[in-house]
């Protein structure tokens, strides 16, 4: 849900200035229509600030994912209270260490690119290259790719090859005349000016103060938090800056004025304060032309799937929030693309692990989803017959159930690929007729009842269809999806001849022509009625070419399960094999390390699927349907 708004107008004596926004700032619940553009010298020092600190932590956090086998410098009480007291000069510690650091690091990194050249010409000693060159000769060092060099006339010049690397031949020519070297077309290298063993030395020393430096740096890592607080800080006197250079100066500027917005839960608290204030103050409910700011309100198993729909983008005021929509689906396309009770288990184990060991509280959250939707995993994977690639259910089973498991089985997902698929498209089916029914709903809530008549007709349209085949449904071998058909018909006909069996079928093509009707005359709403059916046309186009595609999309939920099992079952084929053909311990170890290295491998692969997948059914056919707008404002309140 989108929690509701009130629009609030603000015009501030200017004595009061300072005193009001500081008041709101500390309300911390108002979100003020701010110029993020704006800029003055004080919001550029702050900026500047703020980018220093964060490239400051993240140095610290550099080198202490760098130093992990080393034991933590502990924190000192002297030293924190330092902090406290001088931040300006503890920043000024931690730069000047930070530029040393880099100092030794760009100079110890340019000597092993020298090095590295070295390795290419052999140890030999510059002081001798310069005797030589003393004595009359001249000496270049060349490259050249090996291909063209396996060309060349070697005893035509007064060349030596010394090393070939990654297919360039490195070679040396020493000679009196320039003329010697004639229509050689090579590339000529930079001579080494250091011996190796003077370069080693220096990197060595170099590596020692940069252990040294390393060292120095620790010191300040116990105080991180004091750079987050102060991130956090400054970002407050950023908002405060930007909100003071956003007001709008009225009368030669002794009112200033601006807009904002109020959730409604807090009107009471914001009235309050507002009446005390030296300003006037309107609060109002927006209009159709307003950009209301948008703040998500969820239960609290909801909110765990609202980063899914942050993918795409936050809803506009106005319509409808899809994510309590679409989350009982997500969870539901993602366990049937896990298709595994094992894969499951796993899942779900690795989700409870971290719940207990992992202290992170931004993790928590994904480890909850991640706990529901491995839980829906197991459902899935119990119900589609796959346990670790085996079947739950068959003739000799591997592994024998309890009678409550096998129960649950619903259909064999390698077995029958007919009703597989079959499953997978009304799931689609239903998903997007849901859809069509919020659509509905959003085009009412915007534009009234008529704007919800064209969604209506093809929701209408995609259920005379359903109704009209669905005789067909009662003969496919899944429950679930006999039960649709089964239920259709199971209405004797003398008892209601509406539904039976050629009455049913009447009824939902009735229904399809309705559909067709309020397609054809309720599109384009603002156009005369006489042009609607000719545009209508282009709609009806749309949605025979358009929405057939979207439903076979969901074929992927049976194809992603499919995959995985097979694969599954394939890896334990190749383990079974293994330890028949080898025997004993041996054969046992092999199927064991295939069986540990194959099914963590489907998992990683069948769980990436397994979001990516139902996230583009989410976002791009789920959206679809229901007319999805987006782009909304994120509430982002006036706070400290």
């Amino acid at each position: 849900m989108i929690e509701k708004m009130k629009k609030l107008s603000l015009l501030i004596y200017h004595g009061s200035k300072d005193h009001i926004l500081n008041g709101l700032q500390n309300l911390g619940v108002i979100h003020l229509e701010a110029n993020k553009s704006v800029t003055n010298e004080n919001i550029i020092k702050v900026k500047d600030e703020i980018s220093t600190i964060h490239k400051l932590d993240k140095f610290l956090t550099v080198v202490k994912d760098e130093t992990k086998g080393k034991k933590s410098i502990e924190e000192s009480s002297s030293k924190r209270e330092f902090v406290k007291k001088d931040f300006t000069k503890f920043l000024e510690n931690i730069e000047k260490e930070k530029e040393h650091y880099d100092t030794l690091v760009s100079e110890r990194d340019n000597l092993k690119r020298e090095r590295e050249i070295l390795d290419i010409w052999g140890e030999f000693d510059p002081e001798v290259l310069e005797e030589i060159k003393s004595s009359g000769l001249q000496y270049k060092f060349y490259s050249m790719p090996s291909s063209q060099f396996g060309k060349l006339d070697i005893s035509a010049y007064p060349i030596e090859k010394v090393a070939v690397v990654k297919g360039v031949t490195y070679f040396v020519s020493f000679f009196s005349d320039p003329k010697d070297l004639e229509g050689l077309s090579a590339t000529e290298e930079r001579p080494p000016l250091k011996r190796a063993s003077a370069l080693d030395k220096t990197i060595h020393d170099l590596n020692i103060k940069i252990e040294h430096s390393v060292n120095n740096i620790m010191e300040y890592i116990p105080y991180q938090d004091e750079l987050k607080a102060e991130i956090v800080k400054l970002n407050g006197l950023l908002d405060f800056d930007i909100v003071n250079a956003s007001l709008e100066s009225e009368l030669d500027g002794k009112l200033l004025f601006i807009n904002g917005w109020v959730p409604n839960k807090t009107l009471k608290s914001v009235e309050e304060f507002l009446e005390k204030g030296d300003l006037i103050y309107l609060l109002e409910e927006p209009t159709s032309e307003d950009n209301v700011p948008v703040k998500l309100k969820n239960g609290k198993v909801v909110t765990l799937f609202e980063p899914i729909g942050k993918f795409h983008s936050l809803p506009i005021y106005t319509e409808l929030e899809p994510t309590p929509f679409f989350a009982p689906f997500f969870a539901l396309f993602f366990g049937l693309c896990i298709g595994d009770l094992g894969y499951g288990l796993v899942l779900f184990t690795v989700c409870v692990l971290g719940m207990l060991f992992v202290k992170s509280k931004g993790l928590k959250p994904f480890l909850l989803l991640g706990l529901i939707l491995s839980f829906v995993s197991i459902c899935t994977g119990t119900m589609l017959n796959s346990f670790f690639g085996e079947p739950i259910v068959a003739e000799g089973a591997t592994i024998p159930f309890p009678d409550f498991i096998k129960n649950l089985v619903f259909f064999n997902l390698n077995g029958d690929m007919y009703a597989s698929m079959t499953f997978a498209i009304i799931i689609g089916v239903l998903q997007v007729m849901f859809g069509f029914i919020l659509q509905v709903i959003n085009k009412i809530k915007a534009g009234g009842i008529q704007a919800g008549f064209q969604p209506l007709g093809t929701f209408c349209i995609l259920a005379g269809l359903f109704i009209t085949i669905s005789k067909m449904l009662a003969g496919v071998e899944i429950p679930l999806v006999q039960f649709f058909g089964k239920l259709l018909y199971s209405v004797p006909s003398s008892d209601i001849t509406l539904f039976g069996m050629e009455g049913l079928r009447f009824t939902g093509v009735v229904i399809l022509g309705v559909g067709v009707l309020l397609v054809l005359l309720f599109n384009n709403i603002d156009k005369p009625i006489f042009v609607r059916p000719f545009l209508g046309l282009w709609e009806m186009y749309s949605i025979v070419t358009g929405i057939p595609g979207d439903i076979l999309s969901y074929i992927r939920l049976f194809a992603l399960g499919l995959a995985g099992g097979l694969l599954g079952n394939a890896f334990n084929q190749i383990a079974f094999m293994l330890r028949d053909g080898i025997g004993g311990v041996g054969g046992i170890i092999g199927m064991v390390l295939i069986m540990i290295f194959g099914h963590s491998l489907n998992l990683a692969l069948t769980s990436l699927g397994a979001f990516v997948h139902p996230l583009r059914l989410t976002l791009l056919e789920f959206y679809k349907s229901i007319g999805f707008t987006g782009g909304g404002k994120a509430y982002a309140p006036f706070k400290k």
